[in-house]
């Protein structure tokens, strides 16, 4: 092959050429605090709501603006100095304003109990009166709906694209969105905001319904615009300043204000929790899609998943196959759903898949997210295949399994399973992804694991050159580890970039190997054809053993689509 004695050349020079030879055989804050949910009669909780606003009870008859937390005082009314003409004794003797209001005999307000009302209004905390020359504060300055998931694509295409934990016309960021019309009709509009009416019938009308107060796509109500919340100016008079307003603080739409997770606003361009990682490269972004230009990709070894046939007569407890029940099998299945959908991967890599049914049963539980399905069967019973879930479309399939291996000892071997060529296109781009499974170290056979290593190299950088405007991927369970001499060989001329030499220090693993974290499951990019890796996106999903349904981690990057 044309690669393979350049490689090992390069092998033998570091000391990394194995001996011997031989075919091998075979965590923020909850959502609930800046996003009620979506339902008829929503659950409200805030200042001075009515009865049922917080138990999701009907909301008080006589539902109305919500006072301020800063209720000090009442204002005393503006009525006429005493004195004034325009005064008038009402039925009782007692003397009215022009407005009905009751007067002392020196024409001083009086409440409903005969006393003086507070002869001046309490501070407010913006007291300091601008000069009567300075500029207007700036109107209300609506944020871009490309940044949210307030689009028509993102209201209707069945995906949580910004992280938020809820899917299309469940999120407001859609519902409140001017430019969506493939959600309900809400109350959510400058004209429908101040008509004086319950124009959605939830029992609030213009700016004490949220769909309008808490709108920053509404212009009527006050502090709600991004702009408005940084100003240091009360806009709206409530005697609240920017992030002291609810407006600023409760928006969900907007945050301006601080958050302590990137969840939920994953596709506006902002380090909105402050830790330094912007959009998907925030791990707690890990969830979603990239949004436009950008793709997810995630290799995961789910561990022999096996459907409810015995193919090889060894299925008891402790066997190979170890043959599950049927409710068993629905168990791991939701389970490797859960895990597939945690990732928020565009393109999924599988390893262990054990056939056809198996990939399909996986592809309906996922639902409709992920059209492209396709295995790299290799049709042995009970067999741990490669497949492929992804969104977008298929274009082309190859597979490499049959292709002879020249051996660093000599002679010649396979694929231990197949190595797997998929051309898609997502968003309008060009990717491929070989989904690879090299020769496991259970009765290991290192001199195989190389020769797959090296001809995989090759099979890549050749089908990048070939396609320089694709992006152009490797992924896979390769069982050895940086430093190994497989690993040696697929980065000896660096022609494929390891992004999993990103990951963050002490989340460096995918599997545990007594007691151990190691790093067996990689992602690679080809650096001669296009796209680009996404720094600081690359993470291992793990908990203490492995990722829920299996005892190997999830590995997901992001990366940039050709454009």
């Amino acid at each position: 092959m044309r690669h393979a004695l350049a490689v090992l050349t390069a092998l033998a020079a570091t000391g990394c050429l194995p001996q011997g030879g031989g075919d091998g055989g075979g965590g923020g804050i909850p959502i609930d605090q800046w996003l009620d949910a979506r339902a008829p009669g929503k659950a409200r909780v805030d200042a001075g709501a009515g009865p049922g606003a917080d138990d999701g009870g009907p909301p008080a008859a006589d539902a109305g603006p919500r006072p301020s937390l800063d209720a000090g005082a009442p204002r005393p009314d503006a009525g006429p100095a005493p004195g004034d003409a325009s005064t008038r004794p009402d039925a009782a003797g007692q003397h009215l304003d022009a407005a009905g209001q009751h007067l002392d005999a020196a024409g001083q307000h009086l409440d409903a109990a005969g006393q003086h009302r507070d002869a001046a209004p309490p501070p407010r905390r913006d007291a300091a009166a601008p000069p009567r020359d300075a500029a207007p504060p700036p109107g209300p300055v609506p944020p871009d709906p490309a940044l949210y998931e307030a689009t028509n694509a993102r209201c209707s295409n069945g995906v949580d694209d910004d992280g938020d934990g809820l899917v299309d016309c469940d999120d407001r960021h859609c519902t409140y969105s001017p430019v969506v019309n493939v959600c309900p009709l809400e109350e959510a509009d400058d004209v429908a905001c101040a008509n004086g009416l319950d124009d959605d019938g939830d029992g609030f009308t213009d700016c004490a319904d949220f769909s309008c107060g808490r709108n920053p796509w509404v212009g009527v109500c006050g502090e709600t615009a991004p702009n408005q919340c940084t100003d240091g100016v009360d806009n709206d008079g409530n005697g609240f300043i920017d992030c002291a307003d609810f407006g600023c603080s409760r928006e969900a739409l907007i945050p301006v204000c601080g958050v302590v997770s990137e969840a939920g606003w994953c596709l506006d361009g902002v380090d909105n929790d402050g830790d330094g990682q912007v959009d998907c490269a925030d791990a707690d972004c890990a969830a979603v899609p990239c949004g436009a230009g950008r793709v997810g990709v995630a290799t995961w070894n789910v561990k022999r998943l096996f459907d409810v046939v015995c193919d090889t007569g060894q299925c008891g407890l402790g066997g190979f196959e170890e043959q599950p029940s049927p409710f068993e099998f629905a168990q791991r299945l939701q389970a490797i759903t859960d895990g597939i959908r945690a990732t928020g991967a565009d393109v999924v890599v599988l390893q262990e898949i054990e056939n056809e049914n198996v990939l399909r049963a996986l592809a309906d539980s996922l639902g409709p997210a992920y059209g492209v399905r396709v295995l790299g069967e290799t049709f042995a019973p009970a067999s741990m295949d490669v497949a492929l879930l992804a969104r977008g479309e298929l274009q082309v399939v190859r597979r490499h399994r049959d292709m002879p291996l020249p051996l660093p000892g000599g002679g010649e071997t396979r694929f231990t399973r197949e190595l797997l060529e998929v051309h898609l296109q997502v968003q309008g781009a060009p990717l491929i992804v070989f989904a690879a499974h090299f020769r496991s170290k259970v009765d290991d056979d290192p001199a195989r694991r190389l020769a797959e290593a090296i001809a995989a190299q090759q099979i890549v950088t050749d089908v990048a050159e070939a396609n320089p405007g694709a992006l152009v991927l490797l992924a896979g369970d390769l069982n050895d580890e940086p430093g190994s001499p497989p690993l040696v060989a697929l980065e000896v001329r660096g022609e494929l970039e390891r992004v999993t030499a990103d990951l963050p220090i002490g989340d460096a693993w995918s599997f545990r190997y007594r007691g151990q974290g190691i790093l067996i499951d990689h992602i690679f990019r080809a650096r001669a054809a296009a796209g680009r890796y996404v720094e600081g996106s690359a993470r291992a999903l793990n908990d203490d053993l492995g990722y829920p349904g299996s005892d190997h981690a999830a590995v997901t990057a992001r990366f940039d689509l050709p454009r």
